[in-house]
């Protein structure tokens, strides 16, 4: 049966609470009260107001509760981008966004389009166990080790911060007076969050983080359910993907004592070296599973710390999802566009590397399904997976990089791929490697995709081929290389799973013993010493020491700083810890050196900065061009002396103190705070 149109109970009782979630702007609610507004308006609004006008009408119960948290962040962010455009400021672009939602759903109501066609599900509702389950997982490992805040959080906070309580589109919260160069949609994202449910922002992002690892649970079970009906491998398949099946290569880390055969130190001695460095009770776990010659690509790393991995990946499958949903396109092939295209923007925006893949995986998979449909089939390729999804992608990329600059000065370096063509050996090994481990499966897996007749099979191979050639083609600095491989081993999951499952299935009583550990061992295992290598953490480096083991006193530097001066105000210090946009919300003049060289700042305002800092609180005596330079400047400078720079430069007690150029504002043992008068 097609199914029936319906509004029944539980989703009119849903639309009631979405109105009511209006109260938020009207009342002042108690702060639980509050907390399930802003979850309703943030996450579910924005979702079903989309799917309401443009998404699919056939659809589960299932998916009215995973799809619109799945859509609802690109729709607030792209809301919020033309309503600034509008208003001007954050918090008036704010309530246009918000009573345009809530226009749009009553015009939908209206005009009886809220309703849905009941469809049977292709995902199990027992899916639901595994989504709680694997966020269970990163909401435990958050309890156990408050450390996995302080990883990840200083730079996403700061920005967040920039959008909430200066301006949109944001300056560089750590260098002064420029303009910042990285994609800071996620960081709008969560200020709106932030601001709707008035919770730290700290626990904003990480119940984002517990409900992207909730909703990619049943993206990877409804990206299997395109190659088999059977609920197993549909279940199976997910978490498979939790642990990664990139893990099974760990089983090849012994190669790494090979090493005890070359180079300067050799033998024994090289032997009890190498194993008195395996580390398995920090985040270090993570390397040390990685075979030699391939990038540590671990899905519980990405989902647990706080960052804008998880969120994007998610769209990259679903947008595969929406790609092969043929009943939707042939219903509507403009509202299936619009919906592609909704989603390969989300990519883009929230994490311009992930979405690149994407978008390289639609275009250049596009013109290789054309090729393999007219040459080996001898068939017309159907024209939205062909033409139309590619031309969507093509046009999203071309836009987003015009509107990127357009807020930032200049594209990432990221974008200008020319510039980072360049062999890696070391993405061939990290894609090979569990492959190796996974010969018989991977081969069956390989020789069904790239085989098939299928269309399905068709589009999958289209797709991977071109992430492969760029994983090895297309360097973006250190491990960002593996963006590229991740998407791989998803697209591959669902085969290899169905193989692996197949094989224990059909093999005799001892012989299904062994194949049970054998995969144990390789996924279980690593996943376990991951998990647990992440919630005992703690910080190795100065300034990740620094970020976490904060003093009372220093605290109250950060305080008064916070309390007591101008929202614009920019603070010098001379250290690499960048932390007083994150415990202050007050900018940093000049910006820590390998922070410099992640997010590409050079040129020679760069060496201006760094060349005030540096007369500051160089032994000289203070420079009139210095203190010119300062007052250049149109907002107040505050400079802070820790107790650190006076133990290694005595010399700037005296220097600061008896200068007619500064004044003291607020001191205790771990600090002094100066400001420059005007």
């Amino acid at each position: 049966m097609d199914g029936k149109r319906e509004s029944p109970i539980a989703y009119s009782i849903f639309i009631l609470l979405l109105f009511l979630s209006a109260l938020t702007f009207v009342v002042d609610l108690p702060p639980i009260l509050r907390f399930v507004c802003a979850f309703l308006q943030v996450f579910y609004l924005p979702g079903t107001v989309f799917m309401v006008f443009l998404g699919n009408d056939r659809r589960s119960r299932i998916d009215n509760l995973y799809l619109p948290p799945i859509l609802s962040p690109i729709v607030v962010v792209l809301l919020m981008l033309a309503s600034h455009a509008i208003a001007g400021s954050f918090h008036a672009s704010l309530r246009i966004s918000f009573a345009a939602l809530y226009l749009l759903l009553v015009i939908g109501i209206v005009i009886r389009r809220a309703g849905y066609i009941d469809i049977p599900a292709t995902v199990s509702n027992k899916i639901l166990w595994v989504s709680i389950f694997f966020a269970g997982l990163i909401a435990i490992a958050y309890v156990a080790n408050d450390y996995l805040f302080a990883w990840d959080t200083v730079r996403p906070t700061a920005v967040s911060n920039e959008i909430l309580y200066r301006a949109m589109p944001p300056k560089e919260p750590f260098f002064a007076d420029i303009s910042i160069r990285t994609m800071w949609f996620y960081h709008l994202f969560q200020a709106v969050w932030k601001e709707l449910s008035g919770l730290p922002i700290l626990h904003t992002q990480w119940i984002f983080n517990m409900l992207s690892a909730f909703f990619f649970v049943y993206v990877v079970a409804r990206f299997t359910s395109i190659f088999t009906e059977k609920t197993g491998h549909i279940l199976l398949t997910p978490l498979f993907s939790i642990a990664g099946l990139y893990s099974a290569a760990w089983v090849l880390w012994p190669m790494n004592l090979v090493r005890a055969f070359f180079g300067d130190v050799r033998g024994p001695a090289e032997i009890s070296r190498i194993l008195a460095d395996i580390d398995i009770n920090s985040r270090q776990v993570i390397s040390f599973l990685s075979p030699p010659m391939t990038f540590p690509i671990n899905m519980f790393d990405r989902f647990i710390t706080i960052g804008i991995f998880h969120y994007p990946i998610s769209l990259f499958l679903l947008a595969f999802v929406v790609m092969l949903d043929r009943d939707f396109q042939r219903r509507s092939i403009c509202k299936a566009a619009l919906t592609l295209a909704l989603i390969i923007a989300g990519a883009f925006l929230f994490r311009i590397v992930t979405g690149t893949a994407l978008i390289l995986a639609i275009v250049l998979g596009g013109c290789l399904f054309i090729l393999k449909e007219r040459l080996r089939e001898h068939r017309h390729p159907p024209a939205f997976q062909s033409y139309v999804a590619p031309v969507i992608a093509a046009a999203v990329i071309v836009l987003g990089g015009i509107y990127y600059k357009s807020l930032t000065g200049e594209l990432r370096s990221e974008l200008f791929l020319p510039k980072r063509l360049m062999f890696s050996a070391r993405s061939i090994v990290t894609i090979a490697a569990p492959l190796i481990v996974l010969l018989p499966f991977s081969i069956r897996a390989l020789r069904k995709i790239l085989g098939s007749h299928e269309i399905e099979h068709g589009i999958l191979a289209a797709w991977m081929i071109p992430l492969a050639i760029s994983s090895i083609l297309i360097d973006l600095r250190g491990t960002m290389e593996s963006y590229f491989i991740f998407p791989i081993f998803l697209l591959l999951a669902p085969s290899v799973v169905m193989e692996i499952t197949n094989a224990i299935q059909t093999a005799r009583a001892a012989s299904r013993v062994f194949l049970i550990s054998w995969i144990v061992i390789l996924f279980v295992f690593p996943s376990i010493l991951t998990l647990r290598g992440l919630m005992l953490d703690k910080p190795e480096w100065v300034h990740l020491r620094r970020r976490y083991y904060v003093t009372d006193e220093q605290r109250s530097v950060y305080s008064w700083i916070r309390d007591n001066t101008d929202i614009n105000a920019v603070i010098i210090e001379k250290n690499e810890f960048n932390v007083m946009p994150f415990f202050a919300n007050r900018r940093n003049f000049y910006l820590a050196w390998f922070e410099q060289r992640n997010f590409g700042y050079r040129g020679e305002r760069v060496e201006w900065h760094k060349r005030i800092r540096d007369s500051l609180f160089s032994d000289e005596p203070l420079q009139t061009d210095t203190i010119h330079s300062l007052r250049g400047f149109d907002f107040d400078i505050y400079l802070v002396v820790w107790r650190e720079n006076l133990e290694e430069s005595p010399e700037l007690l005296e220097k600061f103190s008896s200068s007619l150029e500064f004044t003291v504002r607020y001191e205790n043992p771990a600090g002094t705070v100066y400001e420059l008068l005007q």
